[in-house]
């Protein structure tokens, strides 16, 4: 087995080598040490261009990074703690709102809505992380709550709150030119 053993200073000149080695296009532009000297003369650009099956070494491409509209982003922020505190609200205020209610709201009903809350903020984060399962999945618990909401007897336009909710994240995620959401979920 063959050891080096490298003082401090020349170690990191050892580390200096090994990454402008095998990281050349990472240093560009970057100050210039002995040790990257001799590594941009081992570069695979400088070794690889003497053999015929060498192929061009191309910069690597970093990934396009995704933007979001403020729009959007207030939207699902506003969802988050919307469907958060609902959820809290149905869980511990349930007999309030029983007591407050000019329906019959019944006991099977509270569970329900707890779970399309917390269904809901599952789906907000989902979209957060740009996956489009969240936007169908906030359409699925909008027609839950829709079924659900006229069931305990509430109005009709109480009764689509969660499909107008859906329509209007729709057309947000519609907004802008280059950062347009929808175009960018997964």
């Amino acid at each position: 087995m063959y050891r080096v053993r490298l003082s401090g200073a020349r170690f990191l000149n050892g580390i200096d080598f090994a990454r402008r080695l095998f990281l050349p296009y990472a240093f560009e532009g970057s100050t210039k040490t002995p040790a990257s000297e001799i590594a941009t003369d081992f570069s695979p650009r400088a070794i690889g261009n003497n053999t015929k099956r060498s192929r061009p070494v191309t910069k690597p491409t970093s990934p396009s990074v995704k933007q979001r509209h403020g729009c959007l982003t207030t939207y699902l922020v506003l969802a988050i703690i919307a469907n958060s505190a609902t959820a809290l609200l149905y869980l511990l205020g349930r007999e309030a709102i029983k007591r407050s209610s000019p329906q019959h709201i019944p006991d099977w009903a509270f569970p329900v809505l707890i779970a399309v809350c917390l269904f809901n903020l599952v789906c907000a984060i989902a979209l957060f992380r740009w996956t489009k399962w969240g936007f169908w999945g906030l359409v699925a618990s909008a027609a839950v709550a829709l079924c659900v909401n006229i069931a305990i007897g509430l109005g009709p336009l109480a009764a689509i709150g969660g499909i107008i909710g859906v329509l209007l994240l729709y057309g947000v995620l519609q907004i802008g030119k280059e950062n347009k959401g929808w175009s960018q979920l997964e």
